[in-house]
């Protein structure tokens, strides 16, 4: 949403090697916002088509979303897929599954926006999600969502709120602020919609 926001995009290409219950919430969100997808598939090995990415990538394109490494554990190329989406306008946003492979892997640069799992770190889980990192280029910074809320169920079964990620600024110059909104089933991973 925030691709779309930056591009005036109204569609994004997937590759079909992310995850595919991060495709799953990714499709709650998108369809409540009606942005519709197309899913890109992968070669035989294990790679997005890059053939099939060029022709998925048109002007109205907001983003470009793969995992690397993604669901099969193949390392994407990075920047072959960054020079296509950026050639049509379009953001490439890379999700990391493991933040300890960038110990091995070469952090992708060239991406416009990261979201990556930090668990891995050391933050231990009581309930809710894990640890998550969210990364922008700095001329993006200002479009990311300034609060998240997240909604859950308390073990009563009544349903509760949390500003899960609230930043200062935020409450000082609201004009200017954006908000998201995760609905977090028990504490499980988030599903529902997102505003902003």
């Amino acid at each position: 949403m925030m691709a779309v926001r930056v591009t005036e995009g109204t569609r994004r290409a997937i590759a079909r090697s992310v995850h595919p219950e991060y495709r799953e919430v990714l499709n709650t969100y998108a369809t409540h916002q009606a942005i519709p997808q197309k899913l890109v598939s992968f070669a035989d090995s294990g790679r997005i088509d890059l053939k099939e990415l060029e022709r998925a990538v048109s002007d109205d394109t907001a983003c470009v979303l793969i995992q690397s490494p993604n669901f099969f554990g193949t390392v994407e190329d990075v920047e072959a897929i960054a020079e296509i989406a950026h050639k049509r306008g379009a953001l490439l946003i890379v999700s990391i599954a493991e933040a300890a492979s960038l110990g091995i892997v070469e952090p992708p640069r060239t991406a416009d926006i990261v979201a990556m799992e930090a668990q891995s770190f050391g933050v231990p889980r009581v309930r809710g999600p894990y640890c998550g990192v969210l990364a922008t280029k700095e001329k993006f910074v200002r479009q990311m969502p300034g609060r998240l809320a997240g909604q859950t169920v308390d073990k009563n079964g009544k349903r509760g709120f949390v500003l899960t990620l609230a930043t200062r600024e935020q409450h000082i110059r609201r004009e200017k602020a954006t908000f998201e909104y995760l609905y977090q089933p028990g504490a499980g991973r988030p599903h529902g919609e997102i505003f902003s």
